[in-house]
């Protein structure tokens, strides 16, 4: 991916998200609209603004990415650890990978919202969104993941990586999080051996997750 994912929702945030997409307010005629108040005038157009900033075209790479994304998912929940597929979203630059990636984790959390409608009560994690650093290692990578879930003063830069990833990784675990979005893994380095390390050595220690 080449931008970074800097519209991310917050947990807290995602699970606000109604389970069906939004429906935008009524399109008044002409005539209808006159017949407002002025205050009414403001609040409809405010409202047809903000229903307008939040759409998404639905170009191919974002279906493709949705699609892709649910049929792994789905699969992965079938195959042994050791198995199980990431699933890369890749192309030139500027086509919108880092959106499609978003648009899949916010898919992913109205999907669970109708599978478990009282989710909201609790802290469930379905989705973890991070942005690889540059010339990043595993090590930063799960750093990364621990500074998404905690305030900064609790996570140690300098800690060991089995003693940096065991709470950030038990988190994920206990809220079932079913994908963790790394943008811009191809900032891991050195090669693309060590971002497939990384990913598998992550993938063993979070059974129920997929990798995008």
């Amino acid at each position: 991916m080449n931008h970074q994912l800097d519209d991310r929702l917050t947990v807290h945030e995602l699970r606000l998200l109604p389970a069906e997409e939004p429906s935008p307010p009524p399109r008044l005629t002409r005539t209808e609209w006159h017949a407002l108040s002025a205050a009414e005038q403001s609040r409809y157009d405010a409202a047809r603004r903000a229903h307008h900033t939040q759409l998404v075209v639905s170009s191919p790479i974002i279906r493709q990415t949705v699609t892709r994304g649910r049929s792994l998912l789905t699969a992965n929940r079938r195959a042994e650890s050791g198995r199980r597929r990431f699933l890369e979203i890749s192309g030139p630059a500027d086509t919108g990978k880092s959106v499609a990636a978003l648009e899949l984790e916010r898919a992913l959390w109205r999907t669970d919202l109708v599978r478990n409608p009282v989710r909201g009560l609790d802290n469930r994690i379905t989705t973890q969104s991070i942005t690889a650093p540059p010339k990043a290692d595993l090590h930063r990578i799960v750093l990364e993941i621990a500074r998404s879930l905690y305030p900064p003063e609790f996570v140690r830069e300098d800690d060991s990586l089995d003693k940096l990833a065991k709470p950030p990784l038990h988190i994920l675990n206990s809220q079932h999080t079913s994908m963790v979005i790394i943008d811009r893994a191809e900032r891991i380095a050195p090669t693309a051996a060590a971002a497939h390390e990384a990913l598998t050595w992550l993938t063993d220690r979070l059974p129920a997750a997929t990798f995008a």
